[in-house]
């Protein structure tokens, strides 16, 4: 399934991003108990838009389809072809649900309501499991807390070629791709300010700083001049 990306490193923003995300489960008991709403904003999004499942053309919330029980609501739909025609559903649910088999059904009948549907995933914001809704045979399986960030960024950047190179597009000449900057727009916190001055003390470069912090390498000179370390 994923010969074309078997070799290929995981980008290190998304390594950082989900380290980022293993703390902020470690540390934060409370988003064990998040709504659905929460897990999402808190867990999911963050993952996907590091993935760069980022905008409207690509990805849809809520997406509408027809079901056998009427009309249901998809968490997540990708679509990176040109017709906008999705190819993987993913389905959340709250970061303190197990997964379960009635779940799983529930991603399999969104995905088989849709011919162009290759794939379905499930999540609760630590576990991701992908499946190809034609043959039901599992395509990968992470937990946040159980694997390495490397591991998890991994398989989760090959399961996003897998639905890109299913749209019949080169994956490495198409418009999604891990963005370097994803914490570009993100409010600087206390914690994250000192471990740059600390990188910079130590004599770490300004790019090697912005790829650390997935940041752009001019706000680390600004943010180093606004607390007069450079």
């Amino acid at each position: 399934m994923f010969e074309d990306a078997a070799t290929a490193e995981p980008s290190p923003a998304l390594v950082s991003e989900i380290a980022r995300l293993q703390e902020l489960i470690r540390r934060d008991g409370t988003v064990t108990g998040a709504s659905e709403d929460r897990t999402r904003a808190e867990l999911i999004d963050p993952l996907l838009r590091i993935l760069g499942w980022t905008d409207s053309s690509v990805v849809t919330r809520q997406y509408r389809i027809r079901h056998p029980l009427g009309k249901q609501l998809v968490d997540y739909a990708l679509h990176p072809g040109l017709r906008g025609q999705p190819v993987a559903f993913i389905e959340a649910k709250r970061m303190w649900d197990d997964l379960m088999d009635e779940h799983r059904d529930q991603a399999f009948g969104y995905g088989k309501s849709r011919n162009s549907v290759a794939y379905v995933g499930l999540t609760n914001g630590d576990c991701w499991e992908f499946y190809e809704v034609e043959s039901g045979r599992g395509v990968t399986k992470v937990s946040l807390q159980r694997h390495s960030a490397e591991h998890c960024a991994s398989e989760l950047q090959r399961f996003s070629y897998a639905v890109l190179s299913s749209t019949g597009r080169n994956a490495q000449e198409q418009s999604v791709s891990p963005s370097p900057h994803p914490h570009a727009y993100k409010r600087w916190s206390p914690d994250e300010e000192q471990q740059m001055i600390s990188l910079y003390e130590s004599g770490q470069s300004i790019a090697g700083i912005a790829s650390r912090l997935g940041r752009r390498p001019s706000a680390i000179r600004s943010r180093l001049r606004r607390l007069e370390s450079l």
